[in-house]
């Protein structure tokens, strides 16, 4: 009896011991990302989130102000400071998720006058493509945040503005 006790002890061990061994090697199921919800309600969509995080975050962007929506047949999604917009036909490509044009379209209708060309004592970068200039602040934050790729070219001179909003 005693042999049987010992014999019933280590097969129930042995398969204890593979029971734990496989549970340890088994295969765990991915975690799903991590999804931010900001003060506004809103996450970044899942088609948007690496190349938000990829690119500046919050600080570039801004907050998300929508889902991801439909417009116009495309997915986009309106953040603080831009609008992304998700192409699937560009899948895997730099340009799955291109920018809006919001600059243009805020401004469509306004004229801004040209900058002259500059001369050997101006700092500053000049642009031949729209003709106007980016100095001081604004240009070291576009330099040090790939300003062309994030904010495109220059649409105006620096120039100060009241908000339609609250006259500040």
């Amino acid at each position: 009896m005693r042999t049987t006790s010992r014999l019933s002890l280590l097969v129930t061990l042995g398969a204890l011991v593979l029971l734990l061994a496989g549970a340890v090697a088994a295969p765990r199921a991915a975690a799903a990302p991590q999804v931010t919800v900001y003060a506004t309600g809103y996450s970044v969509a899942a088609p948007f989130r690496d190349y938000f995080d990829r690119n500046g975050g919050m600080p570039i962007f801004g907050m998300p102000l929508t889902d991801a929506i439909t417009e116009n047949g495309r997915t986009v999604q309106y953040f603080e400071r831009e609008r992304l917009e998700w192409h699937p036909e560009f899948a895997g490509t730099a340009n799955e998720i291109e920018l809006g044009l919001l600059g243009r379209e805020v401004t469509a209708g306004r004229a801004f006058a040209a900058a002259p060309a500059p001369t050997a004592a101006d700092t500053g970068l000049y642009f031949d493509q729209t003709h106007h200039n980016l100095g001081g602040a604004f240009a070291n934050f576009w330099l040090q945040h790939d300003g062309l790729r994030l904010f495109g070219y220059p649409i105006s001179e620096e120039l100060q503005e009241r908000s339609a909003d609250d006259g500040q």
